[in-house]
């Protein structure tokens, strides 16, 4: 009898520690549960925060979808945690009260879709043909410069008015073949490039009239070529005057001065020489004696070389002139 009790009780007690041990793992995956329902339920109320409406962010198009996908996406795999801890008919009136008070994020309708597509191949057409067109201009001036040297009998080559950067174009290919580059105008407006082959560059007349707005042509380069000719024209008969003052001035000097040339007859030569050495004082001025700062030339030599520098002076002029007329 005892033996039977006794083995009652102990089943008892045996049956009583399962019991105990289910409800711990029990009490336990309630608690994890209930932790995975707070964070759920958290999550769903931050979910109205998580909007860029108003912001910088509003317009990057599809970005709010994007975002609120995102944590649909995250409240979803929380719920699917859940469910898979807890009973279905205990939790699913709860899931789906949670799921169906969630807003869910604005979906682009078809018609959204095709014209960000179209905006896009649109915007990836225009950059390629602007790719083309650049290589087509830089081809074509390419092929104009190469002909250009192959000729070598125009002055220069001259572009029409373009944009800073297919000017820049022309300047690369240009100082690649080894040729000059000028730019003339106004940017904007009608700038434009001029190249040149490397030993035959522009001159200062061309220069200057480009710069100054003004159109280069042969007949304005024998315009200018004319005017430096009449101005340096005019400056040797300013010169040749100037001569003639100084040589008819040195003659009054001679007549008043060198009396021994107007009396020699009557006083002979020899004595005019001697009278005009007696008036010569010598004496020293400071540390030099006077006889070494007096000029020992006669006043005929020193004519004479005054002379011989000035028509050496006019002949470079003339010289200068005759090429830039050349030119």
């Amino acid at each position: 009898m005892e033996t039977k009790v006794q083995k009652q009780l102990i089943d008892y007690f045996s049956y009583f520690d399962e019991f105990h041990t289910a409800v711990k793992t029990s009490l336990k995956d309630c608690q994890n549960c209930a932790a995975s329902i707070n964070k759920l339920i958290k999550r769903c109320k931050n979910i109205k925060e998580a909007v860029v409406t108003g912001t910088p962010l509003d317009e990057f198009e599809g970005l709010q979808s994007k975002l609120s996908a995102s944590i649909l996406n995250l409240i979803s795999e929380d719920v699917q945690e859940i469910r898979s801890k807890l009973e279905p008919d205990l939790t699913m009136d709860l899931l789906d009260s949670i799921l169906n008070s969630m807003q869910k994020p604005p979906t682009a309708s078809e018609a959204q879709k095709n014209a960000m597509r179209k905006q896009k191949e649109a915007m990836e057409n225009r950059q390629k043909e602007e790719r083309n067109m650049i290589n087509r201009f830089r081809k074509r001036v390419e092929e104009k410069i190469s002909n250009f040297i192959k000729d070598g009998k125009k002055p220069h080559l001259q572009f029409e008015p373009m944009e800073q950067m297919y000017r820049s174009i022309i300047r690369d290919v240009s100082e690649i073949a080894g040729l000059q580059v000028f730019s003339f105008g106004q940017e904007g407006i009608d700038r434009y490039s001029v190249v040149y082959l490397k030993d035959n560059g522009p001159s200062e007349d061309e220069l200057t009239v480009r710069r100054a707005g003004g159109v280069w042509s042969e007949d304005k380069a024998a315009e200018m070529a004319l005017a430096h000719f009449e101005k340096q024209k005019q400056a040797a008969l300013e010169l040749e005057e100037e001569k003639n003052r100084k040589r008819k001035r040195g003659q009054e000097e001679l007549s008043g001065t060198f009396y021994k040339q107007k009396y020699a007859h009557l006083i002979g030569q020899e004595a005019a020489i001697d009278a005009a050495q007696k008036t010569n004082v010598n004496k020293s001025y400071g540390e030099v004696p006077s006889e070494n700062k007096k000029d020992q030339r006669s006043i005929e030599q020193t004519m004479a070389d005054i002379k011989a520098k000035k028509m050496k002076k006019a002949e470079t002029e003339k010289r200068d002139a005759d090429s830039s007329e050349q030119i």
